[in-house]
Order: C-alpha cells, then structure tokens, then sequence
C-alpha cells in the first residue's frame, strides 16, 4: 500500500519560533565512497532512539535501508550507482523510544517530536520537526566536509508510516519500512509525485511539476518513453495511463504501477531518469585528473580519475581525433606522435549514453541534454626526442653525424646524451640506444660499425668505411665510428668487432661481404700507405 504526500506539507514551511537543544547530535559515517564535494552525501537522522539503542537498533535499522537501497534491481538506479554516494548516521538521543499518537492520545518524549497524524489528518502520514532535525544535522556536521544532499528520517516505531517533505521519514521499525524509506526518497530527493488516487476525483489543476505525472498527454511530456518496455523490471510498457497525484481522473502517469504508486515495485523509467539527474547534479564523472594547466613535457601517460570506472566510460582523443575507450589513463609514448605540440583530451561519460533508445537493460536516459552526464579534460603536450637532433620524429645519419661533430669540436651540451656533463663516446652509445630502441622493431640499440643505421653491419657498412677510409670526417654515416674525426683503422676495428651482426636478433647476417682475407689485405694495404705517408 502507498504512502501519502499531500497538501498539508505546505504546513511545513512554517517553524517553530524557537527550538530548544537537541541532546546528542554526533555523527558516524557508514558509507565512504570518496570526497564529500564528489558525493551524495545521503544523511540519516534518527528520532524515539534512547541513548543504548544508538549503536545497535539505529544502526540496525541504517544498515539496513543502506542494503536494501543498493541491492537488487528493483531498487535501480540506485545499485547502479553506490559509489556516488556516501551515508552518515547523525545520532540523537531521545528520552523514549516510538513516537506520538495524538488521536489515541500516546506521547512519546522524543527529541525531534515524530508523529503520526502529521498535520491532523491522515493516520499514516509519520513525520517530524524539521526545524530541530536540520539544527541536529547542523550541530553534529559542523566542522566536517560533509554537504548535506539526501535525507532520511527514521523513527524507532513499529506502526506503519511515513511521509516525504524536505525530510524522508518513514517507520524504520516496521515490516515494510526499508521500502516506504525508497518510495519516500523518491520524494524528497527525486520530486517525484504520488501515482496513486481516490476513486470518484478528477484533477482540475495546471500542468503538474513532476516529471512523472501530467494533465495533457498531448504535450507529450515522456513520448521519448512511450512504448518502451523495461527488459529487466516487470513495470510494463510506458504509455499514458490515467489516474494519479491523488486523482482518478484528468491527470496522467507514465506506467501501470510503479514504486511511486505501490510499494515493493520498480522505478519506472521516467522516475529512474530523474534519479539520475538527480545524482549528476551531484556528482561529476571525475574526482580529479592530471593537472592540465601547464603544458606537459614528453610525458609518459596522462590520467583522469573517474567516480567509478564501472559506470563511466573514457574516450581519448588526439589533436581533435577520437582513438576510442582507453580506460583511466593513456599511454603517451605508445601514440608514436611526432615532435611538436599536440591537444589530449578524455570525455568521461556515463556508459548508459551508448545504450540510448537501445530498449536493452541499460537504456536508461533518453532526454535531449547530456552535458551532465559527461565531462571532458584536455591536455596541451610538447612532444620532441632525444637525441633527435632535427625534431623531425625520425633517428637519421643527420642526428648522429650532428653528435658526433659535437663531441669533435666540443661546443654544445645540450648535446650530452646521458647527462654527465661531459661530450665523448659514452654519449654515442646513448644515441645508439635511444635510436634503436626508435627505429628497431626489437628495440635493441643499433650496434657500432652500422654506417647506414639499417640495423645490421655488413658489407654496405665496409664499403661506407671503405670509400671514406683514411680522410678527416666526423660523421658517422661516412664510417667514422668512435668520434676522433680520422676514419681509418680503429673504426674498421670497430666494424670488424660486429660484423655480421644485427641489431634484432644478433644472428649472421646473409648479405654477402668480402672475404676475411681480402678485407685484411685491403687494410694492411690501406695503413700501410698511411704509415708511410706519414712519416713521409
């Protein structure tokens, strides 16, 4: 059977002209999900609960809207999203347990005044004094982080009830309370109206305000829905059915019976549409992200930190480009982007956005605006290469001839490959490292003698050192391998010490080469003349 929300909460509004002080009023967190400011931070407020039934009856009770709210797919959107929120039980003592009963003329002495008869006129209607629940709330939180977004008000009392205004309050003793507590919440956090009605009433009202209910289907106020059928909720097809807000006719519901008609049942998917509007003004799809407001330098990886990554979707994108779903972080490096600035952005979305009109189990948001449900970041990336001289993106005989000039003349640190202060051949072995680990599909560093930097040294690296043999040249690429300006025998040594090797597996090469023999005779000849030019 439904609860009532009437008129007479206009009552409400009013307070009392002074409210005396609250005994207890401490504050216990049960559910920590993460920063208060990225919650909802869903407050419990406990009313006929003497000081020994705090830390078990209370909390009983707590944990036990707390459960049967995230569990099960009856309670959805709810189970969907427990990591949007956090729960505090705000503890406050009363002298005695139940609450008050005027027409049978019981009187509870509670701290927060719960009633049955709320208002005067409907026995069911269980609420409380908001003016000294708020001050309970406000004593206990002050000083904490805590932003008060949902309330439940739970009274230690048996006797069915409840009521929905500002507060969800409902009678967390009895059997059927964990459920009033969802359909009251529904209420005071969702806005959503009653559906049900006395027979023999017609609606002669404006267009209500809630989303769920309307007195011309002609506007069309949920055609978006119309026809759809829940795959996992026995709800029924949404449609245009009369009767509602307390009238059978002139007024209109989205469903035959939902939660906010008769208890025990499913949110249609209007109301589980508004919760989640409801949450994401709430909630952002990030907690946090690599700060982006520097330009970052070559860095490895940029990251975002998602509410939950069950529930919230990344798509990277590069210069503009989506390049897919890629999780909580991207990998820099593996984009092989070339030097120069680049734009990374990620778009944090809610997964149910890919379900849209579907009519699957996750088709549950069909409204035209989706900016709350997504939040996107963008980074601006300087992107260049050690040892890439050139910043062209490539490992050339440009870059290591450019080193080794350097370490020839030295002029320029900034060409100092491994930061040692110092220009010599350690800094070529860096290059050769870096480049191969580049340009090589094993990663492995090119290797000393490969003139032609093509991963292996062989007979086209002999003949490089060989037409250039006994010159000054400090360039690589013309066979000079250790950087002392002279190409002659030691960088044929060099060569000689790898030849036939390659870079990406250190096995012989097959390309053909001079015979050992004919290779010696060719250098003996060739220092031969050299010594003797010399000493000419």
């Amino acid at each position: 059977m439904s609860l009532v929300k009437r008129s007479i909460f206009i009552a409400l509004t009013v307070v009392l002209a002074a409210t005396p002080c609250v005994y207890g009023q401490t504050v216990t967190t049960v559910l920590d999900n993460g920063p208060s400011n990225n919650r909802i931070d869903l407050v419990f407020v406990g009313d006929g609960y003497q000081e020994s039934e705090i830390d078990s009856t209370y909390d009983g009770h707590v944990q036990d809207e707390i459960d049967y709210l995230f569990n099960g797919a009856f309670r959805n959107p709810f189970p969907r999203y427990q990591n949007f929120f956090n729960a505090h039980r705000v503890n406050v003592i009363s002298n005695e347990s139940g609450a008050d009963q005027p027409p049978n003329d019981i009187f509870r002495d509670t701290a927060l005044d719960a009633s049955y008869w709320w208002g005067g006129n409907v026995e069911r209607c269980l609420y409380l004094n908001t003016a000294k629940a708020n001050q309970a709330v406000s004593t206990a939180l002050a000083g904490s982080s805590i932003d008060v977004d949902a309330r439940l008000g739970l009274v230690n009392d048996d006797k069915y009830g409840g009521c929905g205004g500002s507060w969800a309050v409902y009678a967390a003793g009895n059997n059927a309370a964990t459920d009033i507590g969802v359909h009251e919440l529904g209420h005071s956090f969702g806005n959503l109206a009653d559906e049900y009605w006395t027979n023999g009433t017609t609606y002669t009202g404006s267009e209500p305000g809630a989303v769920n209910l309307t007195s011309n289907p002609s506007t069309g106020k949920w055609d978006r829905w119309v026809g759809y059928n829940d795959p996992e909720t026995p709800i029924g097809t949404i449609g245009y059915y009369e009767g509602g807000g307390y009238n059978q006719l002139g007024i209109f519901r989205p469903s035959i019976n939902s939660e906010m008609r008769s208890l025990n049942r499913p949110f249609d998917a209007i109301s589980r549409e508004q919760f989640i509007s409801k949450f994401y003004a709430e909630v952002d799809p990030l907690d946090g992200y690599l700060n982006n407001q520097f330009d970052l330098d070559n860095p490895e990886t940029v990251w975002v930190d998602t509410v939950d990554p069950e529930v919230i979707n990344v798509e990277w994108f590069v210069n503009g480009a989506s390049i897919g779903n890629h999780g909580e972080s991207l990998d820099i490096e593996s984009l092989n982007l070339s030097p120069g600035q680049h734009t990374i952005a990620a778009r944090a979305y809610d997964a149910i956005l890919d379900h849209s009109f579907t009519g699957d189990n996750l088709d549950w948001w069909r409204r035209e605006d989706t900016s709350a449900l997504q939040q996107s970041v963008e980074w601006d990336v300087d992107i260049s290469y050690t040892g890439d001289f050139n910043n062209d993106g490539s490992y050339t005989c440009f870059d290591i001839n450019s080193l080794l000039l350097q370490i020839v003349i030295q002029a320029d640190l900034t060409f100092d490959m491994n930061d040692d202060g110092l220009l010599n051949e350690a800094d070529i072995d860096t290059w050769l490292a870096i480049a191969g680990a580049r340009e090589l599909a094993s990663g492995n560093p090119f290797l000393r003698g490969d003139a032609n930097l093509d991963g292996s040294v062989d007979a086209s690296d002999f003949n490089i050192w060989n037409e250039s043999k006994f010159t000054q040249s400090p360039n690589w690429c013309s066979g000079n391998f250790n950087a002392d300006l002279a190409v002659d025998g030691s960088d044929f040594n060099l060569w000689n010490s790898n030849k036939f090797s390659n870079s990406d597996n250190h096995e012989s090469s097959l390309t053909a080469v001079p015979e050992p023999d004919s290779l010696l005779l060719v250098i003996a000849a060739g220092l031969a003349l050299l010594s003797a030019t010399r000493r000419r």
